[in-house]
């Protein structure tokens, strides 16, 4: 997937969820798209950013270049070949970063979700391939 996206942890029917500090707020529900386990799937969920689905790409280049500094959403940078040619970038050696990430995640994951409660919200801001984002919620799915 290209883009702006969302995984959102959290029992089905719960009317919203909780932000930092506590705070509701609403959550931009349009669609419902499975992207893991059938097991897992009463507890995962897919939601698109609602700006994505309402924006054309000529107004947000519009508003974009309309601003001071200028600036364009990088997730217009980004088509199917583009994020592809950026996965293989991620795996040059010269490229220490993701694999760094990768390792850590690899390493902590198990640990990181036990630090939250099976209650917390994990939001996904479009990572590509969505392979760490994987091991996260392979261990969240393992400890809760």
């Amino acid at each position: 997937m290209v883009g702006f996206r969302s995984i959102v942890v959290r029992p089905r029917g719960r009317r919203d969820s909780r932000g930092p500090r506590g705070r509701r707020h609403a959550s931009p529900v349009r669609s419902e798209v499975s992207v893991i386990p059938a097991a897992a799937q009463n507890r995962f969920r897919l939601i698109e950013g609602e700006q994505l689905q309402s924006e054309s790409f000529a107004e947000a280049v519009e508003a974009g270049l309309s601003r001071d500094p200028k600036r364009l959403d990088c997730r217009f940078f980004y088509d199917e070949t583009g994020s592809l040619l950026f996965e293989q970038i991620c795996e040059l050696p010269e490229y220490y970063l993701t694999r760094s990430e990768r390792e850590i995640l690899e390493a902590r994951s198990g640990e990181i979700a036990r630090r939250f409660p099976s209650d917390t919200v994990l939001v996904e801001l479009g990572s590509g391939s969505s392979a760490k984002t994987d091991l996260l919620i392979s261990a969240w799915i393992a400890e809760h």
